[in-house]
Order: C-alpha cells, then sequence, then structure tokens
C-alpha cells in the first residue's frame, strides 16, 4: 500500500528526511518512533502529497501524491495530533459531514455516511453537540470520524496518543484494530 524510495526532504538548508526506505502492507499496522523533530510529521505530509520530495518517490496504492494528488488524497486520511488543528465547525455533525459534503455527497447519502462514521467511533449520540463543548478525547475520536467518513483505504495517525488518559488511549488502540479488521475483511461495516 505504501512505497518509500530513497525519499529525501529539507527545510531549507536543514535536511530533515534522508535517504528513507520503506514498505507497508495492506493491513499492516506500522508505528514510527523518533524524538521531537526528526521528521515523523513531515514523512506524514508527503503521503498525501501536500509535501513533495527533494529526491526520491513514494506510491501509495501504486500512485505517486504528487502527479495525481486527487486520488492519493482520497485514499489517504490524516488524523492530526491535535483534533482542535482538525474540527472547525459548530457541531459535530457538520464537522464530519464536512469532507463527503466537498465530495459531492447530499441528502441521505451524506447523513448515513455521517452517522456511520460516528457509530465506528461509539459517537452517534454527539452529532448535534458542540465542538467547543467536548473533552479532548471525544474531539479526537470526532477527528477520527472526520477521516473515517471520507472513506479512506490508509488511516494514518500522527502521535495518536498524545494528551490522552489511559481510557482514551485504549479507545484509539481499538479503533485502529477495528479499521484494520474492517479493511481487510470487507463484509465488515
Amino acid at each position: 500500500m505504501i512505497e518509500i524510495r530513497h525519499l529525501h526532504f529539507s527545510y531549507g538548508e536543514k535536511e530533515i528526511l534522508r535517504d528513507i526506505n520503506l514498505d507497508i502492507k495492506k493491513g499492516e499496522v506500522f508505528g514510527l518512533l523518533g524524538p521531537n523533530g526528526a521528521g515523523k510529521s513531515t514523512l506524514i505530509l508527503h503521503l498525501k502529497g501536500i509535501l513533495k520530495p527533494k529526491k526520491g518517490e513514494i506510491l501509495i496504492d501504486g500512485l505517486n501524491p504528487v502527479k495525481n494528488p486527487r486520488e492519493v488524497r482520497r485514499k489517504v486520511g490524516i488524523v492530526f495530533q491535535d483534533p482542535n488543528d482538525q474540527l472547525f465547525s459548530p457541531t459535530v455533525f457538520e464537522d464530519v459531514a464536512f469532507g463527503p459534503y466537498n465530495l459531492g455527497l447530499r441528502g441521505k447519502e451524506l447523513e448515513e455516511r455521517v452517522y456511520k462514521a460516528l457509530r465506528f467511533v461509539g459517537m452517534e449520540k454527539y452529532a448535534d453537540r458542540e465542538i467547543k463543548h467536548l473533552s479532548f478525547g471525544e474531539k479526537k475520536r470526532i477527528a477520527i470520524a472526520t477521516v473515517l467518513a471520507m472513506d479512506p483505504k490508509i488511516l494514518v495517525f500522527d502521535e495518536p496518543f498524545v494528551n490522552l488518559d489511559f481510557r482514551g488511549k485504549e479507545q484509539v488502540r481499538t479503533l485502529i484494530e477495528q479499521f484494520r479488521g474492517k479493511n481487510n475483511n470487507p463484509s465488515v461495516s
């Protein structure tokens, strides 16, 4: 699903990524560990073509994110470290509906997509709640729902467990495993 070959990237003169090579297969859960400033988030931004390599190549399900950004962005969903960077609408429903709406979904189809994503993260009863009244952990789950509503094939988390208590970490870990199972078994919905 993800192939990275000899990836190099710099911010100005500062080289952040140097000769990165990586293969991640469908259904594989992969963790990337490193200290702050090591380039983990920079690498993640390359997966959607937000950043372009200085050298090297990335393929997402056989597609180059620089040459095929629209197709790749539909395949890759990124959940940011801080859900406040991802959530911007007044209500949960509006936030989760934003992406599918911009894909052209309307009416019942849009509503079904939103509630399916909210059910997946256990937040369907929160649809009418205001984002500003949610806890950090609840916001994290809603941020995951906003990405799931786009029906990605690859789900990428930037620091998935940061600022979560034990229960929140377990919920996110369980959601990751459920997503993995869903994408390996098409009969799971």
